[in-house]
């Protein structure tokens, strides 16, 4: 009985692991929150606020931090404002 009952709580187990990188690795996740997409708003600003996600204590940006950096300097190169604002704190 109780052997059964590890084998089932393995078996759910790898399930749900399955599932979670099937949605995490695949399309699905874009697709579940495709609802959730906001299209960019392009008009000139009197600022760019860039709120990074991250930074090591060296000053390294983790991944959504570069990303927003680069999404603010391509308005800033646009055109769009004439001032950047970058916040963050310690990690």
């Amino acid at each position: 009985m109780v052997r059964r009952l590890y084998r089932i709580t393995e078996a759910a187990i790898a399930l749900y692991g399955l599932g979670v990188l099937l949605t995490m690795y695949s399309p699905i996740a874009d697709y579940l929150v495709h609802p959730l997409w906001v299209p960019p708003d392009r008009r000139p600003a009197q600022a760019i606020v860039v709120l990074t996600a991250w930074a090591s204590a060296e000053g390294v940006l983790n991944e959504q931090a570069i990303r927003r950096t680069h999404a603010a300097a391509r308005l800033y190169r646009d055109g769009l404002s004439p001032l950047m604002i970058i916040s963050g704190g310690a990690p």
